[in-house]
């Protein structure tokens, strides 16, 4: 299933609940993310409509106090006017392919009494903070249904070798999915990189690193979503330690649309790590009718974010990629209506039609939208993830957060279709 609703010259139209629902095939039942999610049916605010008005044109108008803009508003501004022409054209683009969801609102299901992972991950440094730690031993899910101890998911490497979905116990309600052939690493910053890295040498590096980090955000502590981080902790990263040296690899940080973090990640983690900056890309958040979620040109929050692309060529081999250039492009979805969910890079998902199937070819997986720009059967991390991709490798202390069950319905498999077709689980956009 190509989870890909439509491509243009400039534009990707991701559809993040079929993309965010694979992988989930068990061997009795099959999971798909529940209706409502991503359901964003009106913009949260237009502009206000200008009103000619006569009495108020012959009314003498008001002095008013002159406020000067910050540094971050102009630069922010300008910024926009340097990318404005492409999101214009994106969005022209998009209104000729889109297609209207259902417009019936669905209630999302709230998050009450889950693992809050943070505060464990917290617990867990405190109780190993003088005791010497050594690499854990990775673990695999062997089982359909494997039980652990929830602090001892933590700082260890866990993964699903299985073609089907498997199901890991933390305790009583708390049950979670772990997609086929993917892998986790539950920690933080301070007490796994040498286990990542220990990892990353089994697997001979990675091809792709994807990285959402919580940069300081005053509405994200306001809303307490999630913490942010020290932007200089991003440093203790061993980027190039987990990358292949075998040949070139791309780094991709999604950034907020202020300035200084797109200026941090290309002029110092970049240079930092190794990494030459080669694009942007940009995610336009658009409505189920296919509308901006807010005006473009809103002078206080936009309909978008940034995706810094750069690649690392190693010194060993010094090969020059043939597909060196990278054009910016947009990718347009509807978004969640949780915070800080951002569109699946990896967003294709071919399913191998006939009635005899191995296990191992239920599923093969495709990098969709970086495919082009990485070799075959690339291995991909995502760090900072909050949820789990099948084929991928996630680390951070959320990585687990959206994979409870409680995000998903469950379908009986009750033939061999049913068991295996994943287009049966999510619903495409219309």
């Amino acid at each position: 299933m190509n989870c890909i609703a439509a491509t243009t010259e400039h534009v990707d139209i991701i559809n993040c609940h079929a993309a965010f629902s694979m992988g989930l095939i068990g061997k009795e039942a099959s999971w798909a993310l529940c209706v409502g999610d991503f359901e964003v049916h009106e913009p949260y605010f237009r502009a206000k409509p200008v009103i000619a008005d006569k009495a108020t044109e012959d009314r003498q108008p008001k002095k008013r106090q002159k406020i000067e803009r910050s540094v971050t508003e102009v630069e922010t501004d300008k910024r926009h006017n340097e990318i404005r022409d492409l999101l214009l054209t994106g969005l022209e683009e998009v209104q000729l392919v889109w297609k209207n969801h259902d417009q019936t609102q669905t209630k999302v299901r709230e998050d009450k009494d889950l693992l809050d992972f943070t505060q464990l991950a917290s617990l867990v440094n405190a109780t190993r903070r003088f005791s010497f730690q050594e690499i854990r031993e990775p673990i695999f899910l062997e089982e359909d249904c494997t039980e652990m101890d929830t602090l001892s998911v933590f700082d260890t490497v866990v993964s699903n070798p299985s073609d089907y979905c498997r199901t890991l116990s933390l305790s009583k309600d708390h049950n979670y999915l772990i997609p086929s052939k993917s892998f986790f690493l539950m920690s933080d910053l301070d007490t796994s990189m040498d286990t990542l890295t220990d990892h990353a040498i089994n697997i001979e590096g990675f091809d792709c690193i994807v990285m959402d980090p919580p940069w300081p955000n005053k509405s994200v502590h306001r809303s307490s979503h999630y913490e942010t981080q020290d932007i200089y902790d991003f440093f203790k990263i061993p980027l190039p330690s987990l990358l292949s040296e075998e040949h070139p690899s791309l780094v991709a940080v999604w950034v907020t649309n202020r300035p200084k973090y797109r200026r941090f990640v290309i002029d110092k983690l970049f240079k930092a790590w190794g990494v030459t900056w080669v694009t942007d890309w940009y995610w336009l958040k658009l409505t189920t009718k296919g509308e901006p979620v807010m005006p473009l040109d809103s002078p206080h929050r936009k309909p978008y974010e940034q995706l810094i692309i750069g690649r690392r060529i190693p010194e060993s081999t010094g090969e020059i990629p043939s597909n060196i250039n990278i054009p910016p492009r947009i990718l347009a979805s509807v978004p969640s209506n949780r915070h800080s969910r951002k569109p699946p890079l990896d967003s294709r998902f071919l399913f191998l039609n006939g009635k005899k199937k191995k296990k191992s070819d239920i599923y093969k997986l495709m990098v969709g939208i970086l495919a082009p720009y990485l070799p075959n059967k690339p291995k991909c991390l995502e760090l900072f993830a909050r949820c789990l991709t099948p084929g991928w490798t996630s680390w951070g202390n959320e990585c687990l957060k959206f994979q409870h069950q409680h995000y998903f319905t469950s379908t009986p498999n009750h033939n061999e279709s049913s068991e295996t077709e994943p287009s049966r689980l999510a619903s495409d956009i219309k």
